[in-house]
């Protein structure tokens, strides 16, 4: 890892959702590499992060105090949930969302913040059928029905603002299907593997995983210990572009995918589709070129990803 240093020459770097699934990974990661982290809470501090981060409540006053400081500051605090969660309850993670990073914007501007790195999403993209990079034409924010990537879709268009406008440097991750230990795997906020995982934990009685939409939909999945590489990275390097897509880039079935947790998490089952149920665009794969060039190459392929996320719900359910 790169030198992070501020005026003072210690290394800071503040992360906001810390504690959650993709920061706790990142936080980790900074703090094993001697980076001072500073991470946020919004009620009280985690008792699962390393004693030697700093933990600040998550107000305007503490994060300019925290800025201020920082070499860089890491935004992935979100509410977050399933389609089904997305369109049952659409301006239930609008707002909230939207409230959270007009909080982390409003002391950006009010502070000294020289790096600011956002977490976006890959639904931002319009539907295609080939690999979408950085430069693919994303979704009309006028005529859009999901909430959720409305939401998403402001935050760029503000944060583009903030960097034309002020003295921070902003990069937007697109960031694919994201999966891996310490993952949710409630029925509302579980994405695809996740879900599909404890669905198969519970066919090993029925016999039988039932998945949603379609097995030809396609997607590309990324292992939550390769997002946080991909950050660390953007953090550390130098980074010539605004956007960066973060994923692995690698195209696969739901149906193999379906297939793959059914042999790991209950062997012998038989998989079947819910057409009935949200299935989403029919191809969504990112292109991660731009992101290799600064030396990223994911390193958790599916099928080891997926077993090692199927133990640690086994574990967690049997614990």
């Amino acid at each position: 890892m790169g030198s992070i240093s501020d005026s003072k020459g210690s290394q800071h770097v503040v992360v906001t959702g810390g504690s959650g699934f993709i920061g706790s990974g990142l936080v980790r990661r900074l703090d094993d590499a001697g980076v001072r982290v500073v991470s946020t809470y919004r009620t009280e501090p985690s008792p699962s992060l390393p004693d030697s981060v700093d933990q600040v409540p998550f107000t305007v006053g503490s994060l300019v105090r925290a800025f201020n400081k920082a070499h860089t500051v890491v935004h992935l605090a979100a509410r977050t949930g399933g389609i089904e969660f997305q369109q049952r309850q659409p301006f239930e993670l609008f707002f909230s969302n939207r409230a959270l990073t007009d909080t982390v914007l409003r002391a950006v501007v009010d502070s000294q913040t020289r790096k600011l790195i956002i977490a976006s999403t890959a639904a931002v993209y319009a539907p295609s059928s080939k690999p979408l990079s950085e430069r693919a034409r994303t979704v009309d924010l006028t005529t859009t029905t999901s909430a959720y990537v409305a939401g998403k879709s402001l935050d760029e268009i503000v944060v583009g603002l903030v960097r034309r406008t002020s003295h921070t440097n902003v990069i937007t991750t697109r960031i694919g299907n994201v999966y891996g230990e310490g993952g949710h795997f409630d029925a509302e906020r579980s994405s695809v593997i996740h879900a599909l995982i404890r669905r198969a934990v519970d066919a090993r009685e029925t016999g039988r995983l039932v998945a949603w939409g379609s097995p030809q939909t396609v997607r590309s999945f990324v292992h939550v210990d390769d997002v946080a590489d991909a950050l660390a990275l953007l953090i550390t390097g130098d980074p010539s572009e605004h956007i960066y897509n973060v994923d692995s880039g690698v195209a696969v079935t739901v149906g193999r995918v379906a297939t793959l947790i059914a042999e790991c998490a209950a062997p012998g089952s038989k998989v079947t589709f819910d057409h009935s149920r949200p299935r989403g665009d029919p191809y969504r794969v990112l292109s991660i070129g731009r992101l290799m060039t600064l030396g990223f190459k994911p390193k958790v392929d599916l099928e080891e990803g997926i077993a090692r996320t199927v133990k640690a719900f086994v574990n967690e359910q049997e614990g």
